[in-house]
């Protein structure tokens, strides 16, 4: 029991942090979508210039990591890890300058196999800006029947096929890849267990919020989301079954929609 209770403290330090990235992120768009803050000029042109032979130039050092260390890597995490990179660079670009973020990217990319806490950071940073990105670009009623939909896939996957784990497969060697090790766990047989928490479930999770924060600026019931996710898993963790997988976006999605729509329509 004791181990659950610290695994619950380390999920809310988690989803602290991606409420706190994501509403960052959000904030910074929304400054760029009020038309007085937004003044084109040459600059962009060069900055943007300048952030695509940043991706070329990160694009070709991982490549090249990669397979001077294995030559027969599995093309699919090596996909990832350009796709990691990438969305890092993007979310470092949006408050500093695209030198440091480039540095900055290969820098956690680099010490992220060596450092669980690391990885699991830039997992946190991924998932706020693809949480923000996306609750931005589709609006809150594009987000609700995403997350719908996302509930009703994350269901199907988990308990009625075989698909999340052939999904998850290709990533034996780097699961770090796919979401957050929880490791606040308990010892078994000499071996410590761990709680996974997929890369999917902290940004869709997070869309609502995003969407909330971006078109109404209700911080308050942002927050109030990200509380009701964490609920949602803390009774995953309490009574799921052990030793399993579990959908969270299906516990988490239906409670978000009911809480949000609740509120917008009969109390603001």
């Amino acid at each position: 029991m004791k181990k659950r209770y610290e695994t619950v403290f380390e999920l809310i330090g988690v989803f602290i942090i991606l409420f706190l990235l994501t509403y960052l992120i959000t904030y910074e768009y929304r400054k760029l979508a009020l038309p007085s803050n937004f003044t084109y000029s040459n600059s962009y042109v060069i900055y943007y210039i300048f952030s695509l032979v940043g991706i070329i130039i990160l694009t070709s050092y991982i490549i090249n990591f990669l397979y001077s260390k294995n030559k027969k890597a599995n093309y699919i995490p090596n996909l990832f890890l350009l796709i990691r990179a990438i969305i890092i660079l993007s979310f470092f670009s949006i408050f500093l300058n695209i030198i440091i973020s480039f540095a900055l990217t290969l820098i956690l990319l680099y010490y992220e196999k060596k450092s669980m806490i690391l990885a699991n950071f830039n997992n946190i940073i991924i998932a706020a800006y693809v949480a923000a990105t996306l609750g931005i670009i589709i609006g809150i009623v594009g987000t609700e029947l995403l997350l719908g939909i996302i509930a009703v896939y994350d269901f199907v996957s988990v308990y009625l096929t075989d698909h999340m784990i052939k999904l998850i497969k290709p990533f034996k060697e780097r699961i770090e890849y796919l979401g957050i090790v929880l490791q606040a766990g308990s010892k078994r047989e000499g071996k410590k267990t761990f709680r996974f928490l997929g890369l999917g479930d902290l940004a869709f999770s997070n869309i609502l919020i995003s969407s909330i924060l971006f078109y109404t600026n209700l911080i308050s019931l942002a927050f109030l989301e990200e509380i009701i996710a964490i609920f949602a898993l803390t009774l995953i963790f309490f009574f799921g079954k052990k030793r399993r997988g579990h959908p969270a976006m299906a516990y988490i999605a239906p409670l978000q929609l009911l809480i949000t729509n609740i509120i917008l329509f009969f109390v603001i």
